[in-house]
């Protein structure tokens, strides 16, 4: 289970944001930063990156592993705080990451990172599966 928060917080033009902020340990979040590193490589090693939608999605990846491996270096508890998209990011990456692994070779760091990588996927979907049902749902009224 990873602890999650959802936060709402109104714009100046009265539109919301919405993120979601996870508390995650050292080893969720280096294990999370080796997966998110080891999808942009398989995805784009050999790839011909030909759109601008390539380009930046392998620059989302690259900041996402970046900043898990940033907060990684604290000795405790880490609080990540992702928009919709991001959260949506990391739990596609960690899926990939374990169902690639699952009947491929393994990498040097896959033995280390799978361990946390299994129970994190259903963290992170939960906490992506929140924040998504707070981003859609207009019932809630944000006052400035």
């Amino acid at each position: 289970m990873i602890v999650h928060h959802v936060h709402l917080r109104p714009t100046l033009d009265g539109s919301r944001v919405v993120d979601v902020t996870m508390d995650l340990t050292p080893e969720q979040l280096r294990a999370g930063a080796h997966a998110v590193r080891e999808v942009k490589a398989d995805r784009y090693r050999v790839a011909s990156i030909e759109h601008v939608d390539d380009v930046l999605a392998m620059r989302e990846l690259t900041s996402l592993a970046d900043e898990l491996d940033a907060l990684a270096l604290g000795d405790g508890i880490a609080r990540l705080t992702l928009a919709v998209a991001g959260v949506g990011r990391l739990r596609a990456a960690l899926e990939e990451f374990a169902e690639s692994r699952s009947d491929g070779p393994l990498r040097e760091g896959d033995v280390e990172a799978l361990p946390h990588v299994y129970p994190m996927i259903d963290g992170v979907a939960d906490a992506h599966a929140a924040v998504v049902r707070a981003a859609l749902d207009d019932s809630v009224e944000l006052r400035h």
